[in-house]
């Protein structure tokens, strides 16, 4: 893979535990990727750990944005904490076969937590490129103090009629007028409204194995099933 020297350009904490990075290229000054992929940060000696890129690419790609879950501990965590704007970033990418070409069926993405740093970059890229199939994101996360990205997917599905948000919570400290509980539950419930779709999955690896599971359970051809697990 391709090394790329980065200087950080921007840290903005999403949550108390999330924070988005953006970083320009400076050599090479460009980078060249698709929509779903990632890039492997170097944190150490020989050590490296992988982050989807969270913006969908434009023209020339001198700049990019990851959105990143910091751990209680782990090497890609301990390292993002001492980057600071102006900081270089040693990374090589790009990598990953998380990627929707020229879909002719309805998509239904499924992301809980940053998981959804992939469909940060692919939905507004499918949709800006002319797709007119239907298309839904739900996304879950705990509670209202871990929620992100929201005006972000809302503004698509304002933008685009063919694009549904759903957000859900599992464990709302408040009252949430939205969906409540697991992603999981609400695909085993409406699966039958969604059948003819293709699932794009992402999340830990219990809820996408899990999803996977329920949508065989069903009879869901496998084919039509894709899976990014995220790894701390």
């Amino acid at each position: 893979m391709q090394e790329y020297l980065t200087q950080v350009t921007q840290i903005k904490y999403l949550t108390l535990h999330v924070l988005e990075l953006s970083v320009r290229l400076v050599a090479p000054s460009e980078v060249e990727f698709s929509a779903g992929q990632y890039m492997q940060f170097k944190v150490g000696d020989n050590i490296f750990r992988s982050y989807s890129i969270a913006a969908p690419p434009l023209g020339e790609n001198q700049s990019l944005t990851f959105c990143i879950k910091l751990e209680p501990k782990g090497a890609g965590s301990d390292y993002v904490r001492t980057l600071r704007v102006g900081s270089d970033l040693l990374m090589r990418g790009p990598a990953g076969n998380f990627t929707v070409a020229e879909p002719s069926q309805p998509i239904f993405f499924m992301a809980v937590g940053v998981g959804v740093a992939p469909f940060a970059a692919i939905i507004p890229d499918l949709l800006s490129r002319g797709y007119r199939e239907k298309s839904r994101l739900l996304f879950g996360v705990r509670s209202e103090e871990n929620v992100f990205y929201y005006d972000k997917f809302n503004r698509l599905a304002q933008q685009y009629e063919n694009f549904k948000f759903v957000p859900v919570m599992s464990r709302p400290q408040s009252h949430w007028p939205g969906e409540t509980g697991y992603v999981t539950t609400y695909v085993e419930v409406s699966y039958q409204l969604f059948k003819d779709h293709i699932f794009y999955i992402c999340g830990n690896k219990e809820m996408v194995l899990d999803s996977r599971q329920i949508l065989l359970k069903q009879g869901h051809d496998p084919n039509k099933i894709k899976l990014e697990i995220f790894t701390p």
